[in-house]
């Protein structure tokens, strides 16, 4: 598949320590094993080789992909080549804010004005001490590094102030918990509006181990339960690298700023785009659900003994809360701007092996702002099991107020197919399809039904087929009617009830049952007329 379907052509390597059997993998068109063997494995290759067990080709193969990267990293690359980190960083910033998802902003509390005398409280040491990338083998040292507290201070003439408020990855017994907690209680009391920042530290989720919750630490919980009360303008400001849950909580804040891990710049973006410099503009990537339980891998993931069963089949995350038709916190692909969007003229059309989706998106607020227009695919089950709604095209358009613009998206024929097991390859079905295009997937603005014409062919019979796949086929279903009313029909030709009972029946199993209208002989015979 990775070569011929995909054509890819680089070179395959393992993860780090991953190979069971260097000999096999190699054969299997692993080029490269990480971080390697000290030589034991070389020598099994050379092995195999000599003894006939591996084809000398394959190993010259394997090593020709590795001097290839060789040669496609250029030394003067490597070697005192430059950069302009000043420019890097600043579309680093600009990356960051894009990125961001608004998740609420009730009463419009942000943008924040940033002039004035009012004060404003930043609270949490994650908005000095920034968690800015993820654990593990992911990290990198940055060229520079923004934290948030430092870069509102420098966007806004108003008063700031600061209480880190909890510790982060650091234990402290209870009286110094309360102790922060209190500061950081006063600081939001004496001010006009709250920037709580929140989220997970880097010993919660890393390369290597798996998390086992999806909550908050509790003493940020307590936090944000204590700092609500003393002040009901509250912005939480949110960095994780992975879903949190945010529904026992959020009733309690007006504006919250789902922040991720934004990189050494991040701290810049969310100060730009709390105070309007940068209207957000990101979606979310994954649905936030109500509580673990409802994720749907629960109950299969971890596993047991070693094994583990993906059991969700088709229905991965979105998938799976919308077919099914679960309450989430936030829906895939929501997120808020500071400005508004309208869709309308949608329509649709073949457009030779694809189809071509048009609508008009206008910006219908006061500020430019950014629009991700979102194409779903909404059926019902064919052949196989299909999620009831399935992202198939998105595109990001930037808007000034009253612009409009049609915005014209690519469903490629690939999304539009399944994986037929039996034909060993990609399948699309003749069928009418409804296109949806919303701002999420829970927020459909528009649709239009499209005649989707599937490949030619039928799915080759055999003797094992089903009852139903018989009768459905162009050819094999005028023939097992002919077969059945030459023998009378028997079982099978009753009732619709009956057909319906034995419908999933393979036509060979039904032979040997008794007064079906079939033998194994009159099996034989379809099959032989079929070809």
């Amino acid at each position: 598949m990775l070569r011929e379907e995909w054509g890819f052509a680089g070179l395959v390597m393992s993860d780090w320590g991953a190979v069971n059997d260097r000999v096999a993998a190699l054969a299997a068109g692993l080029d490269l094993e990480m971080p390697s063997s000290g030589g034991v494995n070389d020598a099994r290759l050379v092995d195999a080789v000599q003894r006939g067990e591996l084809p000398e080709q394959l190993l010259d193969q394997a090593a020709s992909r590795v001097l290839q990267l060789l040669d496609r990293v250029e030394p003067d690359v490597l070697d005192g080549a430059g950069f302009d980190a000043a420019a890097h960083h600043r579309l680093a910033r600009e990356a960051a804010a894009e990125c961001a998802v608004l998740l609420k902003n009730d009463g419009d509390l942000l943008p924040l004005d940033a002039t004035g005398a009012a004060p404003i409280a930043v609270l949490g040491e994650l908005a000095r001490s920034p968690r800015y990338q993820g654990a593990g083998s992911s990290q990198v040292n940055p060229t520079e590094l923004l934290s948030a507290l430092a870069e509102i201070r420098a966007l806004t003439e108003r008063p700031v102030t600061f209480a880190p408020g909890y510790l982060v990855d650091r234990a402290g017994d209870a009286g110094e918990e309360r102790e922060l907690r209190a500061a950081a209680v006063t600081a939001a009391a004496r001010a006009e509006v709250v920037l709580l920042f929140l989220g997970l530290p880097p010993s919660f989720e890393s390369e290597g181990w798996d998390r086992t919750s999806i909550d908050l630490p509790p003493e940020q919980v307590r936090l944000l339960t204590e700092v609500a009360e003393a002040n009901a303008n509250l912005v939480v400001v949110l960095s994780n690298g992975g879903v949190v849950s945010v529904a026992p909580w959020q009733h309690l804040v007006p504006a919250l700023l789902e922040g991720w891990l934004l990189g050494q710049a991040g701290g810049g973006a969310i100060a730009d785009l709390l105070f309007g410099h940068a209207s957000p503009s990101g979606r979310l990537a994954e649905t936030i659900p109500l509580r673990l339980e409802d994720n749907p891998s629960f109950g299969n993931f971890p596993g047991e003994l070693g094994e583990v069963r993906y059991g969700e089949g088709l229905l991965v995350g979105y998938r799976h809360y919308d077919t099914r038709l679960m309450p989430v916190a936030y829906p895939f692909g929501h997120g808020l701007s500071y400005t508004s969007f309208a869709y309308s003229d949608l329509s649709a059309a073949a457009d030779g092996t694809d189809v071509l989706v048009q609508v008009t998106v206008r910006n219908t607020g006061s500020r430019p702002g950014a629009e991700v227009v979102q194409v779903y695919r909404h059926e019902a089950a064919g052949a196989v099991l299909h999620p009831t709604r399935e992202l198939v095209a998105f595109e990001k358009v930037l808007l000034q107020p009253g612009e409009m613009r049609t915005v014209e998206l690519r469903v490629r024929r690939r999304e539009l197919a399944y994986y037929h097991v039996r034909r060993g390859g990609w399948v699309v079905e003749s069928r009418e399809v409804l296109f949806e295009v919303g701002s999420s997937s829970r927020d459909i603005r528009l649709s239009v039904p499209v005649a989707v014409q599937g490949d030619a062919g039928a799915e080759p019979l055999r003797a094992d087929s089903s009852l139903e796949e018989w009768l459905v086929h162009p050819a094999g279903g005028p023939l097992l009617r002919q077969q059945l009313a030459r023998t009378g029909a028997g079982l099978l030709g009753q009732t619709e009830d009956v057909l319906h009972l034995l419908g999933n029946f393979p036509l060979s199993r039904l032979a040997m049952m008794p007064d079906t209208g079939l033998d194994a002989a009159a099996v034989a015979e379809l099959l032989d007329r079929l070809g």
